[in-house]
């Protein structure tokens, strides 16, 4: 079985393009259990990150986050266009 709570000892580096030294912050947020996605707490982180969104492509209009893989958004197959 997998034990999710065991860290390797020494200093730990992400290796993307890497090795970059990870500050000790990060590492101790990386170590909290998530949130529960369907839970109240994220409900209100969700609508934070909008409001941020929207001060940071500075518009006054709702922002809509569309959740898929890399095309999901793209021009569906049977469009006529």
């Amino acid at each position: 079985m997998l034990t999710l709570d065991f860290h390797p000892t020494g200093r730990h580096f992400l290796q993307i393009p890497g090795p970059s030294p990870v500050p000790d912050r990060i590492l101790r947020a990386m170590s909290l259990p998530t949130i529960d996605h369907r839970g109240p707490e994220f409900g209100v982180l969700g609508l934070r990150v909008l409001k941020g969104i929207q001060q940071i492509f500075q518009t006054k209009q709702p922002v809509v986050i569309y959740p898929a893989s890399g095309t999901g958004a793209g021009k569906p197959r049977w469009s006529t266009r």
